[in-house]
């Protein structure tokens, strides 16, 4: 069969192209798959008409001789770190497989790529529990492109509502919360421990800068994230006030039933303590009352990360795929 006859590059303030567009990431991404979670349509139209100070993201569809969209592209590009990188996803749906769409895309994906000065792709591959990257298409795909596997983490689920367990927080500690944007008075000590997440979070051989995050950041993404997502966040401190972890769950507005759980850290000096089963247990009941119509929850793991594991082990989680974060020098 037959390549694809053109790639262009999607006018995000086109809704009919932009919607096509969509179709084929959606088909492309949740085909034999057992709980993908795949972000909103709302969500991609605003990163894109909107676009935010710190990522850009651009958007191709490859057409048929017929003006089908046949395969779909996402190329980002960081703007204040990781200036050597893109990352891309190239989404085929199943019925336009096996006639080099992928291929072709890509090639245009290595064009975008060399007009901006970057020279490492990044990109992810999502493996169901009932393959292996022997077997997987999109593994085999990415590997065939040159790509090779530089991190695993384990996605996870937790049906909801969890049935909770009898964790307490350990004497000297405390907990509190909110929903939203943080309040003035903690944002700089939010913003401390986003910064020791990002230097804590395993990512294995991926080229990725260490990133200090500012309250500045903090509010800018959080005025982002608000027109897509809900964010409902625990915060673990010590008796005299000191913040030593947190967690956060985002929750989509167009897609009530499916949360995401993002960040968990405590600080490593207050690690043993039961914290991140407490926070997370916190912020379940905390959702629970803001989210009534969430029906699953999606964490991503890493394999090395034993102590978060366990954790999330205890709290019920389920393994459905690995997901590969892939890498390739141009």
């Amino acid at each position: 069969m037959r390549a694809p006859s053109t790639i262009s590059a999607v006018d995000p303030h086109d809704d009919d192209a932009l919607r096509a567009w969509y179709t084929a990431v959606e088909a492309g991404a949740r085909a034999d798959r057992d709980s993908p979670l795949v972000s909103t349509y709302a969500a991609f139209t605003f990163t894109m008409r909107s676009p935010g100070p710190r990522r850009r993201r651009l958007p191709f569809a490859a057409y048929d001789g017929a003006g089908q969209v046949v395969g779909a592209m996402l190329v980002e590009l960081p703007l204040t770190s990781d200036l050597d990188t893109f990352e891309v996803e190239i989404d085929v749906p199943p019925a336009h497989r096996r006639r080099g769409v992928g291929r072709v895309l890509w090639s245009h994906a290595e064009s975008v790529a060399a007009e901006h000065g970057r020279t490492v792709a990044q990109t992810e591959v999502h493996v169901p529990a009932t393959h292996t990257p022997a077997t997987w298409p999109g593994s085999l795909f990415a590997e065939g492109l040159g790509f090779s596997s530089e991190h695993v983490e384990d996605h996870l689920v937790l049906d909801l509502p969890a049935p909770g367990t009898d964790a307490r927080v350990a004497p000297g500690y405390r907990l509190r919360g909110w929903a939203g944007p943080c309040p003035e008075e903690d944002v700089a000590a939010y913003a401390a421990l986003q910064s020791a997440m990002n230097a804590d979070v395993p990512t294995g051989g991926m080229s990725r800068d260490v990133v200090e995050v500012t309250p500045e950041m903090v509010r800018t993404s959080e005025a982002r994230l608000a027109e897509s997502y809900l964010t409902v966040v625990a915060v673990a401190e010590t008796d005299d006030g000191q913040p030593v972890g947190y967690t956060l769950v985002f929750a989509p507005h167009e897609d009530p039933a499916n949360l995401l759980q993002d960040d968990t850290l405590v600080l490593r000096a207050h690690r043993g303590h039961g914290l991140g089963r407490v926070l997370k247990e916190a912020n379940e009941r905390r959702l629970a009352r803001h989210c009534p119509d969430a029906r699953r929850m999606h964490t991503w793991v890493a394999e090395t990360n034993t102590a978060m594991q366990a954790t999330n082990a205890r709290l019920g989680f389920r393994a459905v795929e690995k997901l590969h974060e892939m890498e390739r020098r141009l």
